[in-house]
């Protein structure tokens, strides 16, 4: 095949390129193959590196954080794109509180 692709010319080489559907094959096969995908279910982050997001994250906003605890739980949700448990959610919610980040009344939040 290397012979061929040798001799073709570059106009012939891209139509090649051109006419191929889906995923890239390289034609003369040097190419490597291709790394597969994680699974969705895989190891998720540990709860200390998503603490850290957490915090960072309630840090930058500045005077738009959120006040009630609905909010917050879903502000959480969302920075790991629902791909969070409930349990590592209360984890969380129960650090901050610990750590003197936040500070949880009922059903409002206070930030220190």
């Amino acid at each position: 095949m290397n012979a061929l692709l040798g001799s073709m010319s570059l106009k012939e080489k891209i139509q090649v390129v051109l006419n191929q559907k889906g995923h890239f094959k390289c034609p003369n096969g040097s190419q490597k193959p291709a790394a597969k995908a994680s699974p969705a279910g895989t190891k998720p982050k540990a709860a200390k590196d998503r603490y850290g997001v957490v915090v960072s994250n309630l840090r930058q906003r500045g005077a738009a954080k959120p006040k009630t605890v609905k909010t917050l739980t879903s502000t959480i949700r969302s920075l790991f794109q629902k791909d969070i448990t409930d349990k590592e959610l209360s984890t969380i919610l129960q650090q901050l509180e610990s750590e003197g980040v936040v500070t949880i009344e009922g059903a409002k939040v206070a930030y220190a």
